[in-house]
């Protein structure tokens, strides 16, 4: 028996309740703990919490188990498990019980002095959160969170700035990028500076300059990578979290030979996704999915979705920005859609949309994740 290993029941091989336990989500984990002493001691190990971790790199299943979101008028935090959502059932309008909306604390290590919470992205289970000047991350699940420090202030003019969250597998440790676009007045241009902050120092690092300004919208982690979009020239930008390096990606054909509009990348079922509004149909906006990872021929449209046909409002010509994909159901059956103060799943095949209504306030921003049992520095 390893070094501190707990004495399981003699009914049972302490190496099958590991295996089994270790594949189970975080959420069902943390529930066993309550079954006794021994099963407690078993889940806070630190090598069960490393197995855990390892099973959930390697899984197949990558979809989130659940959906964080802000409430724009007073910056709450809210979340709920996608599995509360009644997604195959066919009334068009549902009601979501309070019980199934969770509040949390969010001020973990946060300045109480703005009221503008950000989701900058999650990665392993862990949220990344900001507001104001003050930046943390937190996981949910085991009710942990570690403070980052803040870059140093900028001396030039910025015109955006944006963060984006992800792991580096290779030296097991967590990096946070902010990519900051500054005008230089010299050469009457824009040039984006990218830093890095690693968890396990706390400082930031200059890397260098880019030609590009990807705004200030939070990058997509998909496969070890970052992901913007240039605001201007509606490319592609990736940044290697282990690499620490940027390059284009390849859009789909269709979007670099047609007009579109409103290019946005999102993570969506493990897999790189950009959505755009179609010129052709105005109140259209499609759904493509890389399905895999870096070949461009595998970039598939997934949905196109009627915009005039959403139950949550009426179409506006602006409002495909407010439009935000969240869960794809299995077999491509439908997708979850995040908008204002509603969720709306869109069915292709089936019975059109169906609006999940009672997110108390308009939603500042929305965000899935998959809980984890990593531990951080601080407990709530």
């Amino acid at each position: 028996m390893k070094k501190g290993m707990v004495a399981v029941e003699d009914t049972m091989c302490e190496g099958v309740i590991i295996g089994i336990l270790s594949r189970l989500p975080a959420k069902s984990v943390l529930r066993f703990k309550s079954v006794c002493k021994a099963w407690r001691t078993l889940i806070e190990e630190h090598f069960f919490v490393e197995k855990h971790f390892e099973q959930l790199q390697r899984g197949a299943n990558t979809r989130p188990d659940s959906i964080m979101f802000v409430n724009y008028n007073d910056s709450r935090l809210y979340s709920l498990d996608i599995e509360s959502l009644s997604l195959s059932c066919d009334e068009e309008q549902v009601e979501l019980p309070e019980k199934v909306l969770r509040s949390h604390n969010y001020l973990l290590g946060l300045s109480s002095t703005y009221n503008m919470l950000l989701l900058l992205g999650s990665c392993n289970g862990l949220i990344c959160m900001q507001n104001g000047k003050s930046i943390s991350l937190w996981n949910p699940c085991t009710r942990t969170y570690s403070q980052v420090v803040y870059p140093p202030k900028d001396t030039q003019f910025v015109r955006t700035m944006t963060f984006g969250f992800g792991y580096d597998a290779k030296v097991k440790d967590y990096k946070l990028v902010r990519i900051t676009c500054f005008h230089d007045q010299l050469e009457q241009q824009n040039a984006s500076e990218v830093k890095v902050l690693t968890l396990s120092t706390n400082t930031w690092r200059r890397l260098y300059y880019v030609p590009y300004n990807v705004g200030s919208t939070p990058g997509k982690l998909i496969n070890g990578a970052l992901h913007w979009i240039d605001v201007y020239r509606n490319l592609l930008i990736c940044f290697n979290v282990e690499e620490e390096k940027v390059k284009e990606m390849a859009k789909p054909v269709y979007m670099t030979n047609n007009k579109v509009r409103n290019v946005r990348v999102f993570e969506l079922a493990g897999c790189l996704a950009l959505v755009c509004r179609s010129t052709k149909k105005g109140s259209d906006i499609e759904v493509w999915v890389m399905k895999e990872y870096g070949l461009e021929n595998s970039w598939t449209k997934m949905f196109s979705i009627d915009l005039k046909r959403l139950p949550c409002s009426s179409f506006r010509p602006h409002c495909s920005c407010s439009i935000r994909p969240l869960h794809i159901l299995k077999n491509n059956e439908g997708i979850l859609l995040g908008r204002n103060n509603s969720l709306v799943l869109f069915k292709p095949n089936g019975n059109g949309y169906q609006n999940f209504y009672g997110l108390s306030s308009l939603v500042s921003s929305f965000l899935t994740y998959r809980g984890s049992l990593v531990h951080l520095d601080e407990k709530e």
